[in-house]
């Protein structure tokens, strides 16, 4: 026991020291998890021998018996992707995230399927003509976890973020038909006869088993949620049912001749898009429970990279069909995502992006390649997929973290502190007005950030806006977001959590609440006499053109 409890403290540890390194050089805190994992593990400090203290992991198999975090991590994180199923994002991108997770699942797999086949075709001794089917299937497979690590640390917002959680949630269930259509002709070929139970009946009840699982444990969650009006046991609660419905994805059983399982993401993703839809305060529970889990979600990373085998390296054959693999996967995930948002109307930033933050490929990929595992030669699929989780997801958070930035979904914050009020570093810097659609406004908002200019250039460039805004009637009028919210038995409302980033509203945040009329309005405090631009309270603050300056920020102004 007190090897376990060392062993998980000291990834934890490595981990969050390996992300300080990151940082540093400007990558994402996934793959420093990733990196820190694959240097505990028993490729390096487990050759070491110190794994019977808990120092690093001796071997694969002791990686393995950490298991049930990974399957809690993986099952927290679809629960919070279910989040991002609210009917008022369904009825905006429903349908065009259906349509983009399905076409690029089945044009990846295509272009899989006809590269490997190629190469089976040409080196038959290298790849049967099983494996490469197998394989191409295997390839339409997302991570969601690297994925939504990236979209949390940097707060990416906008529209590609949003169809891109989307998208990752709906490949769980596409890549699911698509593996069992693809293992299921895989077998034919070996065996020489088709089993319809097993390519068509079992993938399709399981996907309807998970969704009806889910749907009751996210409805019995909100019927139990009212009872109680603390927030630690509101969410106590919350992770209990995360808890019990990992566990209850576990079961399989058998009805006759048909074999009835589970998958742990469409059920706990399903979970939470129910209760997210029918709870008012799912959006503070969501929040809360994201800071709860995050040693979780580090322990999952951390493990994950223990597990990647590096033995996989010394294997010519698999270096050689991995990059095929790789680059046909790439290709079609790149391509898939562009044709499928072009048919959608998506915009261009989406066309050009999404397949890029597609690529992470890991867990659901893996299970599958240990279903394959019972073919001719299926420890060649097997070798194979880990070489690519061992290249995507090193390299994939990078790469997603690039393409939302290029997009414009990632905004530098610059230095952030728990223990100071964050001041970003551009302060005093850019005078930029522009009009960015955020996650759930349908209107423009306008930003203003500080500019490289004269304070009485600054104070013209405003002057001079706000007059062409009031030309245009658009001043002093409220934009709908057409979001609903219900007032609970407390009288609580909460904010959706798209404002919140948006507006840039923390858990510490003071309101001051207005009546307009029959309106109720919500302003940010500012105590009297703060600074426009620091809002910080100093006696020797001077109004000029209608802004309030404090000695701090004149010095900054002219000093540029």
């Amino acid at each position: 026991m007190e090897q376990l409890l060392i062993c998980m403290s000291l990834s934890l540890i490595a981990g969050l020291l390996a992300s300080r390194a990151a940082k540093a050089v400007r990558l994402p805190a996934v793959t420093s998890y990733l990196v820190a994992g694959l240097l505990l593990g028993p490729f390096f400090l487990g050759r070491l021998g110190l794994s019977g203290w808990g120092f690093g992991f001796g071997s694969l198999a002791q990686v393995e018996s950490y298991g049930i975090i990974t399957q809690v991590a993986l099952g927290f994180i679809a629960f919070v992707i279910g989040n991002e199923f609210r009917l008022s994002a369904l009825e905006s991108m429903g349908r065009q995230a259906i349509t983009v997770g399905i076409l690029q699942a089945v044009i990846t797999t295509v272009l899989v399927d006809i590269a490997l086949v190629a190469l089976h075709f040409a080196r038959p001794d290298v790849i049967s003509m099983a494996s490469a089917i197998t394989l191409g299937a295997i390839a339409s497979a997302t991570a969601p976890a690297a994925t939504l690590m990236v979209v949390k640390q940097y707060k990416a917002s906008g529209p590609l973020t949003r169809l891109l959680l989307m998208v990752v949630a709906i490949d769980d269930a596409v890549g699911l038909v698509l593996f069992s259509a693809s293992y299921g002709v895989a077998n034919a070929l070996e065996q020489g006869r088709i089993d319809p139970v097993s390519v068509v009946l079992e993938p399709l009840l399981e996907i309807a088993l998970s969704l009806a699982l889910g749907a009751a444990a996210g409805y019995l969650l909100n019927l139990l949620e009212v009872y109680f009006h603390s927030r630690s046991k509101r969410m106590s609660l919350s992770v209990a049912f995360v808890l019990l419905t990992v566990g209850l994805s576990m079961v399989s059983f058998e009805v006759g001749p048909i074999h009835c399982s589970f998958s742990l993401l469409l059920v706990c993703m399903m979970t939470g898009t129910v209760f997210c839809n029918i709870c008012p305060t799912s959006d503070e529970l969501m929040d809360r429970l994201d800071r709860w889990v995050s040693p979780v979600n580090i322990l999952f990373f951390v493990l994950s990279g223990a597990e990647l085998d590096l033995n996989i390296l010394a294997n010519p054959m698999v270096l050689l069909i991995g990059a095929v693999y790789i680059a046909s996967r790439s290709l079609g995930k790149i391509s898939g995502s562009y044709v499928s948002c072009k048919a959608t109307r998506c915009s261009e930033k989406i066309q050009k992006y999404l397949g890029i933050t597609l690529l992470p490929q890991a867990g659901v990929a893996l299970g599958m390649a240990a279903t394959a595992a019972q073919l001719s030669d299926g420890h060649m699929v097997r070798n194979v997929v880990l070489f690519s989780v061992l290249v995507y997801e090193l390299a994939g958070p990078t790469l997603t973290k690039i393409a939302l930035t290029a997009a414009g979904e990632i905004r530098p914050e610059g230095r952030t502190s728990a223990r100071v009020e964050n001041k970003p570093e551009e302060v005093a810097q850019k005078v930029v007005f522009c009009r960015n659609v955020t996650q759930s406004l349908t209107n423009p908002v306008i930003f203003c950030i500080l500019s490289i200019a004269p304070l009485e250039q600054f104070s013209y460039c405003v002057t001079d806006w706000l007059s062409q805004e009031k030309d245009k009637g658009e001043w002093n009028t409220m934009k709908s977001t057409g979001i609903v919210r219900g007032i609970d038995a407390l009288g609580r409302i909460v904010l959706p959590k798209e404002l919140r980033t948006s507006m840039h509203l923390d858990t510490d945040t003071k309101l001051e609440i207005f009546v307009d009329g029959d309106s109720i309005v919500l302003k940010k405090h500012r105590p009297a006499g703060s600074c426009d631009f620091c809002g910080e309270v100093d006696e020797s603050s001077v109004q000029f053109a209608g802004y309030c300056i404090c000695p701090a920020c004149r010095r900054k102004i002219g000093a540029l």
